[in-house]
């Protein structure tokens, strides 16, 4: 199998996880909220017709641009974090694609620490329940749908990256560098079968931010690929926390001859390596420094997903 796919793997490595994270969390924005030109000042109302957001003003200055998050007061902050998890995706995406460069490890600023974590926790939770397409019912559990979400935040970002010329070719592939495998479209995501109704695996189409639920242990990877290849995931990174720094080998499976499925069982079984010097293709063009935010501070990247990988 290794000489097959041998000049379609692609390794991003030298990246903190949270600037990839960024990198998705800002391309989620331009699709479904830039490109649709989504509403996002009409907040969510009772049927009397009553605002469910209590800060209400608040909101529609912050959506509007009139405040930045890290220029408010603490208590006004902490005052409006409860009606998180009133807002729609799109205004999530808005509150978070604004605050993307913002990072502090200053106790004064507690509160809005605390408010970005909890816009993470409902914006991935409502990611994955508006973008997962048929299969089975959902989990009733959120953290299954917050770990699905961050995790398509995440791949999407890396896709972005590999496709600015982030990634370097894996050890074994054939070619000379320039030789750069397409950004990855779809992506398979190993699922907890416990909480997804006995389905293990999904694929997260990148393009049309959609994801299929496979069903079964062995399902059929290529009629959800639909041509495709698939992006097959080998995370070597080992940091954890907020400072992780990502190392991952992306193979790109062609489903319809490749056995994807024992793939990821090879991989499963792979040490891991330490992470290669950051370089990039020498026919891609080269990232604009400006063009990505600095190393945020991802409330998501302290939870419980940040240090497990998709597998």
């Amino acid at each position: 199998m290794a000489d097959r796919i041998a000049g379609l793997r692609q390794r991003l490595a030298g990246v903190s996880e949270q600037r990839v994270l960024a990198a998705g969390v800002l391309r989620l924005h331009e699709e479904l909220v830039a490109k649709r030109s989504a509403s996002v000042m009409e907040l969510p109302l009772r049927a009397n017709g009553t605002s469910r957001v209590l800060q209400a003003s608040f909101f529609k200055r912050l959506l509007a641009g009139q405040l930045e998050l890290k220029s408010c007061l603490e208590s006004d902050v902490s005052g409006a974090q409860a009606d998180l998890r009133h807002l729609t995706v799109e205004q999530l995406l808005a509150v978070r694609a604004a605050t993307a460069d913002f990072s502090t490890e200053s106790a004064s600023h507690s509160a809005h620490r605390n408010f970005l974590a909890s816009v993470d926790v409902h914006l991935f939770e409502k990611l994955a329940r508006l973008c997962v397409r048929g299969g089975p019912a959902l989990p009733e559990k959120a953290a299954a749908l917050h770990k699905l979400g961050f995790h398509m935040a995440l791949m999407l970002g890396a896709a972005e990256l590999l496709a600015s010329g982030w990634g370097v070719q894996a050890p074994g592939g054939e070619g000379e560098p320039s030789d750069s495998p397409p950004s990855p479209e779809c992506w398979l995501v190993k699922l907890d079968g416990a909480a997804w109704s006995n389905c293990h695996f999904a694929v997260f189409h990148a393009p049309e931010i959609s994801v299929d639920v496979l069903v079964g242990k062995n399902p059929d990877v290529a009629a959800s690929a639909a041509g495709k290849h698939v992006a097959v995931l080998n995370d070597q990174s080992v940091d954890v926390g907020k400072d992780r720094t990502l190392n991952w080998e992306v193979s790109l499976l062609d489903p319809c001859v490749e056995d994807v499925l024992a793939e990821v069982a090879l991989l499963q079984r792979s040490p891991k390596r330490p992470s290669p010097p950051t370089q990039r293709s020498s026919s891609a063009p080269c990232v604009k420094r400006d063009t990505l935010p600095a190393a945020a501070t991802w409330g998501a990247a302290s939870g419980p997903t940040s240090a497990a990988d998709p597998w």
